[in-house]
């Protein structure tokens, strides 16, 4: 069930980045290929390293790589350590990628670095774990054998298990969202190029997530310093705190992780393999590559791909508002092929796909009396400086903290609004939670009303409403007694449909 996002008003005005130049994203699928494949064939080798080759081309891998290049990383999405079309990128693909880069630098040191928190090559007395697999990931999943390949006989070709390198201390550069500063493997900051290739794949999709190119960092975080699993921290009672994995964070620490190391391109495969077997039904690969230098473009275009809208999934909406790159897929220019709603296909996921809403306009606090509670008309206007409403404000959670922007008031209602285009109208559900009382209007008519107290686990509830064709207008009423302040809302749609943004 795909989500419908809410519009952010007036972005603009909240200091958004934008890049200067519209990135490139690169999609190949196996139906363009000079003798066409089924998309849902098993692909050769030779059409895998034609359609990585052609998409390195055309995402602009000779911007970055030069002749004279003398390291280049290499960061493979190596989950388990077990053969594993889902989690593991597609070995055929590291070599594709592989045998570009060698043509391209012939000299370079071609580092493969992977640091998982899911195994460990040999086990090792010094470190102490919980729920590892001992084995080599490297070679279980057929990745030392596809890098042995002939025509990289020549090549200077290495692997290293990034857990284990010497790291650096790296602080984000503006500050950090869920952290100041993180340990990052030293190979992936000396490498001349690094290019990241996860496969497309879903995580935590109800909170926004998906995981291919930005998250595909967190294997550049060692464990030496943050443990196996790597939210544990490593060595015990070093002080070094894990890297925080839950819903409420997760996304903010990517986005930091990638300020950090700084990955120069990425080659995001979608494979069909013999042992794949889908899920109900649907298949969760495209027979494709999507490939740039801009990796939040690419995650963009990968989550249209997959049946997501981009603009809700978290690792893309952080990514640009950090001037990582572009996130709006009217501000990317794709090339090879073009026809992104031709070529994509829904993955297939649990719950309701999309991050809630985080940009509201906000009218209050107001006393939680009779009079208070009335102080913004649904039916009234609702634009900054009318009915108290103030410019637009970005909430860095799906659980929008009003106690924290207020000031932390007692005893009182405050009002958020905000509008979202739905191209088409029909049915529709609000994804709602709130720890007090919560009252929704959609375009005036109350739809929604909750009168009590809990905690949020978003959703804590769905409400059915209707659309109507064009913009939507959202308006919630809050209630606030001596607990927190806080409300999450979203709008999922029962059909996939394109959202125009505003802003």
């Amino acid at each position: 069930m795909p989500t419908l996002l809410l519009l952010p008003l007036l972005l603009c005005s909240l200091g958004l980045a934008r890049a200067a130049e519209r990135p490139t994203v690169a999609v190949v699928t196996s139906d363009m290929l000079q003798t066409p494949v089924s998309r849902d064939s098993v692909l050769a080798d030779a059409d895998i390293d034609e359609m990585v080759r052609w998409a390195m081309e055309l995402g602009g891998i000779r911007q970055i790589l030069k002749p004279d290049a003398k390291h280049v990383l290499l960061k493979p999405c190596i989950v388990v350590a077990e053969r594993d079309s889902w989690r593991n990128v597609d070995p055929r693909a590291v070599r594709a990628v592989a045998l570009v880069v060698h043509d391209l630098a012939p000299q370079a040191l071609i580092t493969v670095g992977e640091g998982p928190g899911a195994w460990m090559a040999e086990a090792r007395p010094e470190v102490k774990h919980w729920k590892l697999n001992i084995a080599d990931g490297f070679e279980t999943e057929g990745y030392r054998a596809a890098l042995a390949d002939p025509r990289l006989q020549d090549a200077r070709i290495e692997f290293v298990d990034l857990n284990f390198a010497q790291a650096r201390l790296v602080k984000v550069p503006g500050g950090g969202w869920a952290r100041d500063e993180y340990w990052i493997a030293a190979p992936v900051l000396d490498a001349d190029v690094a290019i990241t290739l996860p496969r497309l794949k879903t995580h935590m999709p109800e909170h926004g997530g998906i995981t291919v190119a930005m998250k595909n960092q967190m294997g550049v975080a060692p464990g030496m310093k943050y443990g196996w699993p790597k939210k544990t921290g490593y060595p015990s009672g070093s002080g070094n705190p894990g890297i925080p994995h839950s819903p409420e964070i997760l996304g903010e620490m990517i986005t930091d992780l990638n300020l950090c190391a700084q990955i120069d391109f990425a080659v995001a495969e979608s494979f069909r393999r013999s042992f794949d077997e889908g899920n109900d039904g649907r298949p969760d690969w495209i027979n494709g590559v999507v490939a740039g230098t801009d990796l939040v473009a690419v995650d963009a275009v990968s989550a249209y791909l997959m049946g997501f809208n981009p603009e809700e999934v978290e690792t893309v909406v952080n990514g640009e508002r950090r001037a990582l790159g572009v996130g709006r897929l009217e501000a990317i220019e794709v090339v090879g092929g073009k026809d992104l709603d031709h070529l994509r296909r829904g993955f297939p996921f649990r719950g309701q796909m999309g991050m809630a809403n985080r940009t509201w306009l906000i009218s209050g606090p107001y006393p939680h009396t009779e009079a208070g509670m009335a102080s913004v008309d649904p039916a009234g206007p609702m634009t900054p400086g009318l009915q108290g409403f103030g410019e637009p404000v970005w909430f860095q959670d799906d659980k929008c903290d009003l106690g924290q922007l207020l000031s932390k008031p007692t005893d009182c209602t405050a009002f958020a609004y905000c509008e979202f285009t739905a191209p088409a109208g029909g049915p529709a559900k609000l994804q709602v939670a709130s720890d007090k009382g919560m009252t929704v209007w959609l375009n005036g008519v109350q739809v929604y009303h909750f009168d009590g107290w809990g905690r949020i686990e978003r959703p804590n509830d769905l409400a059915e409403v209707a659309l109507q064709p064009g913009t939507n207008h959202l308006l919630c009423r809050l209630e606030q007694s001596s607990r927190q302040f806080q409300f999450s809302l979203n709008v999922v749609e029962d059909q996939p449909s394109p959202v125009a943004r505003r802003y």
